[in-house]
């Protein structure tokens, strides 16, 4: 889904909401915040985060999904795990649409969330990216970031290759 299709899907949601008279919160984490608020890439597989009220709210997505032909979980709360609890993210307001109201995670969590999954080239550009824009320079600085988000969670040993390889593509 690109930018545009994301924010249609979303937006229908929160008119549905609105027409039954619900509001409801999305606290938005993953690929859609790359693409919703930092512009980092053109394209997410779907919209994962925390929802609530989410059986409401992703019944609602089911049938926008369904009318608009994207595949079943385009919005999902799967992810919802994945959320740092130790140190909360730094919810940013991006959106109101209808009653639904839609908040991204900061690029320091959404850091430390990239290094806990560490998959590969699917998250590769997006570490890149982010390393970047929390200012991020050696990989012991992103292993004392992951730690301030994961403090119990050992950081998976795939990550720190995946971190020094990111950082040694940087342009000098």
């Amino acid at each position: 889904m690109d930018r545009q299709e994301t924010e249609g899907a979303l937006e229908e949601v929160g008119v549905e909401l609105e027409k039954q008279g619900l509001s409801a919160r999305l606290y938005a984490v993953g690929g859609a915040v790359m693409v919703l608020d930092y512009d980092a890439r053109e394209m997410t597989d779907d919209v994962d985060g925390a929802v609530y009220p989410a059986e409401k709210v992703l019944e609602i997505a089911a049938r926008v999904g369904a009318r608009r032909g994207l595949r079943a979980g385009w919005l999902n709360d799967a992810a919802k795990i994945h959320i740092p609890v130790f140190k909360q993210p730094d919810w940013r307001p991006v959106r109101i649409v209808g009653t639904l109201e839609i908040f991204t995670a900061d690029a320091r969590a959404m850091l430390a969330m990239k290094m806990r999954a560490s998959r590969g080239r699917r998250d590769e550009a997006d570490l890149g990216f982010l390393l970047d824009a929390c200012g991020i320079t050696t990989d012991g600085e992103a292993i004392s970031l992951y730690d301030e988000y994961f403090p119990e969670d050992p950081l998976p040993d795939r990550a720190v290759p995946m971190i020094r390889f990111a950082l040694e593509r940087r342009e000098p």
